[in-house]
This record gives structure tokens, C-alpha cells and sequence, in this order.
């Protein structure tokens, strides 16, 4: 029945984030102001990824302390952790974890607050 994921949508409060994909890979194919809701709609991809982000400045913060339902985490397979903790120095990191199948990984905090896991291909 599916195929995949087609892609993730994000709301974002500035280019700052935007930055923060770009960090790691991402491309933006397009944007459009829509005036109706006085936000931009960007779409972003990698070769593997698309993100359909909504820049929106004055959408409200995220709720996650306690966490609450809905997308909990985005999540990135990579070549190399300590390559993507280099590039990303600036932003809030976890120390790096190892799965109960053995595969490295580390979440790091976008901009807003978005909790971003990245896992290290095996």
C-alpha cells in the first residue's frame, strides 16, 4: 500500500532555521509568499528528502517539556555523527547514544526547538 514518505512538514520562525537545514544538505527548490497567510512556503530537498517548510514568525513555540502528541522527532540517516556535530557546533546537542542494535546516533535541537535525530549508517 505506501511507498514512502513523501515529506515532512515543518513551521519554522526564521531564516536562522532555514540555515540549520541547510547545514545539512538541504536545498531550497522554491518559495512562495502566500499573502492569505502572511507566511512563506519553502520547499527544501536532498537527494533523498523533501521538507515543505512554513515560515511563519509569530506561530506559537513548541510544546515540548512535557511532550506533547504529534511528531515527536525528525530523523536523518548519515555517514559520518561527528561531521554533522561538527557543522552544527552552535546548536543544542545530546551527548551520542548507541541502540540496543548497536547503531550510533545524537539528537540535536534546530532553532525552534525541533528535536532532530541523526543516526549513523552502519
Amino acid at each position: 500500500m505506501l511507498k514512502g514518505i513523501n515529506h515532512v512538514a515543518l513551521i519554522v520562525s526564521s531564516e536562522e532555521t532555514i540555515d540549520f537545514y541547510r547545514k545539512i544538505g538541504f536545498k531550497e527548490i522554491s518559495r512562495k509568499y502566500r499573502e492569505d497567510k502572511n507566511d512563506y512556503l519553502i520547499m527544501m530537498s536532498d537527494s533523498n528528502s523533501t521538507l515543505e517548510v512554513f515560515l511563519r514568525e509569530h506561530a506559537p513555540a513548541r510544546h515540548c517539556k512535557p511532550e506533547a502528541y504529534g511528531c515527536r522527532h525528525i530523523a536523518f540517516d548519515v555517514e559520518c555523527l561527528e561531521d554533522v556535530i561538527s557543522v552544527l557546533k552552535d546548536y543544542e546537542q545530546q551527548s551520542i547514544r548507541v541502540s540496543d542494535s548497536g547503531q550510533r546516533f545524537v539528537f540535536i535541537t534546530d532553532p525552534d526547538g525541533q528535536p532532530v535525530e541523526f543516526l549513523e549508517e552502519k
